[in-house]
């Protein structure tokens, strides 16, 4: 190449690198800055909730994986996780309106932070919420942590949505990592699945979704799905048959806590095996697992939450990571 056609070349690199950084373009979209865990919400710094999900009395502090409900009650619950997540969000909702369904939704504090228009409209619709942590984490963590992970996401949720939940999803079905151990010590109801069709894996088709679903639904089942974390084209181009189907063989949708009104006695704790993997929006607080979640692309750095006056509790940072874009 010329020299002259060289340095022409350069020039115009500069150029774009400088008139990029000035509009505030991400010049090395894959270097991410972590995502920022808020600073403890300290008793009593709730915000004023006007619709809470906290299911009956004999639930709370449970571990549930299916509902024993009356005899004849074909009725099951539609769950998603890894949510807010912008447009597959946006997509669920649209379904679910269509086929006149409700269901309920377990966020990601950080996911929750980056979409809170898509979080408000979740529940204007009337869908219920649950907290599925901060960071998504997989691991280990001390109870100080577990609080924040915990107590942090359902403040957004309360501060965002006017929402107080009592309903409480561990990352990856794990229940041995601290977190559900403080769930429970708070009166959380854990809330596991009986149907997994695994539609975060990779290269899952949606007939694949749709063939898992219908073979493992039960009366008074929890069937998990995701709408964040990710692609989730397969689950939403299932989500349509999936209701169809159920609803030809009878069965109605129902919210987490409608279906827990409907069970009696004591729950059934027994838990299913852990789901597939979701990519954790952030990196990890402890020991690693032993299979750990794989990568999505990355987005830009969120930025933390700013401080609020007195009247209403600020979350502060203190370091952790990010979610991923919106296909």
């Amino acid at each position: 190449m010329p020299r002259h056609l060289r340095f022409w070349l350069i020039g115009v690199l500069g150029f774009c690198l400088v008139l990029g950084s000035s509009l505030g373009w991400p010049i090395f979209p894959s270097i991410q800055s972590p995502q920022p865990l808020p600073g403890l919400v300290q008793a009593g710094q709730t915000p004023a909730a006007t619709l809470s999900f906290l299911g009956p009395s004999q639930f709370r502090g449970k571990t549930v994986a299916q509902v024993k409900v009356p005899a004849g009650q074909k009725v099951i619950a539609l769950t998603f996780d890894d949510g807010p997540w912008g447009k597959s969000t946006t997509d669920v909702l649209e379904i679910l309106a269509k086929h006149d369904v409700k269901a309920t939704f377990f966020w990601i504090g950080a996911h929750l932070q980056r979409y809170p228009e898509v979080a408000k409209q979740v529940v204007k619709t009337g869908h219920a919420v649950g907290n599925h942590t901060w960071n998504h984490t997989y691991k280990p963590v001390t109870e100080e942590v577990a609080i924040k992970e915990i107590e942090n996401t359902s403040f957004l949720i309360a501060k965002t949505t006017k929402a107080q939940t009592r309903l409480f999803r561990p990352p990856g079905g794990i229940l041995n990592n601290g977190l559900v151990a403080y769930a429970a010590k708070k009166n959380y109801t854990t809330l596991m699945w009986s149907v997994d069709p695994h539609d975060s894996a990779a290269k899952i088709t949606s007939e694949d979704i749709i063939k898992r679903v219908l073979s493992q639904a039960k009366p008074g089942g929890i069937i998990l799905l995701h709408d964040g974390g990710g692609d989730r084209q397969a689950t939403i181009k299932a989500l349509p048959t999936i209701i169809s189907k159920l609803k030809a063989k009878g069965y109605s949708f129902v919210t987490i806590p409608e279906l827990l009104g409907l069970g009696g006695g004591a729950p059934k704790p027994t838990p299913t095996p852990v789901a597939s993997p979701v990519p954790s929006p952030t990196p990890s607080l402890a020991t690693p697992n032993p299979e750990p979640a794989p990568t999505i692309p990355p987005e830009p750095a969120i930025t933390p939450m700013p401080q609020s006056p007195p009247t209403t509790p600020a979350l502060q940072p203190t370091p952790l990571l990010s979610p991923s874009p919106q296909p």
